[in-house]
């Protein structure tokens, strides 16, 4: 469900910017480059996400008692690595 979201919160945002109109500002921010510039919209909302992931985690073992077997360090890299490759999904 989580992927839903990530997709849907990346691909309008770039997809506002990357207009003609917008192009132009977008870029001069970024000093004309161009992954300074989709780092910048996009990282955000991975932060958010990535704090969404770690809470829901956190509840999980927590609070209702859910086993998890192995590290915590290696679920949270691979929830990073989750919510980068869906972003990337939307970068057009």
């Amino acid at each position: 469900m989580i992927q839903c979201f990530v997709i849907m919160v990346a691909v309008p945002g770039l997809r506002r910017r990357t207009e003609t109109w917008h192009r132009q500002g977008w870029l001069a921010v970024s000093g004309n480059r161009v992954w300074t510039a989709v780092l910048a919209k996009l990282l955000p909302s991975a932060l958010c996400f990535l704090v969404l992931i770690v809470f829901m985690l956190a509840l999980l073992v927590r609070y209702l008692s859910v086993p998890m077997y192995g590290s915590m360090w290696v679920l949270v890299l691979a929830s990073v690595l989750f919510v980068l490759a869906y972003q990337s999904m939307g970068i057009p």
